[in-house]
């Protein structure tokens, strides 16, 4: 595991990473061909607390794998070499169905990814598996609650959402506009579809 230490976690935080708890994805850890885990989601684990029992953060898993990248590293072949990554077209093809399928997952759930950058997507180098990380800033969901996502990255922002940015809108319209951005950024050497 790993620890999440939050300097100044205030009430409205820990309430939503109970709820996080509480409403968790179902798939987390997918086997790879080794027998090893492959986390697919940095999702909370469990609540930390101070010496004064006061709500501090959480754990969550360890991407215990050789050591992932962001999945802008396989963005081009020049990447895809600076970090020591296969070549193989098939493989970023691979990524982009994970990405798609974890995407669903947390969707399921009942939750939306909202901020969904290249830079909260870590790939390993070798299965073709993504993990999705800073899974605190998402938009969760749990009975009544909404805990809305504080951030989306405007490249990755659908359209109708640029005029008039408000966090309680963004959800899964927001999920499915992104993914489809990052996909074609993974599939198309790292071209934005509106340049």
């Amino acid at each position: 595991l790993v620890l999440k230490i939050m300097h100044r976690p205030d009430l409205r935080v820990e309430q939503k990473v109970r709820a996080m708890l509480a409403a968790a994805p179902e798939l987390q850890v997918e086997r790879d061909g080794d027998g090893g885990d492959l986390v697919q989601l940095a999702w909370p684990r469990e609540l930390l607390f101070d010496a004064a029992n006061n709500f501090c953060g959480f754990s969550m898993p360890l991407l215990n794998k050789p050591r992932p990248v962001p999945l802008n590293a396989w963005f081009d072949s020049r990447a895809r070499e600076r970090n020591q990554l296969p070549q193989d077209d098939r493989l970023r093809v691979f990524l982009a169905l994970n990405l798609a399928a974890m995407t669903e997952y947390v969707n399921r759930a009942g939750h939306s990814v909202v901020d969904f950058k290249p830079q909260n997507v870590l790939a390993y180098r070798q299965h073709g598996y993504i993990c999705l990380v800073d899974c605190d800033g998402f938009l969760i969901r749990a009975g009544n609650d909404v805990f809305p996502a504080a951030l989306a990255t405007p490249g990755y922002l659908a359209p109708e959402f640029h005029h008039n940015f408000n966090p309680h809108l963004l959800d899964e319209k927001q999920d499915r506009f992104a993914l489809a951005v990052v996909i074609y950024n993974l599939l198309y050497n790292g071209f934005h579809p509106a340049s």
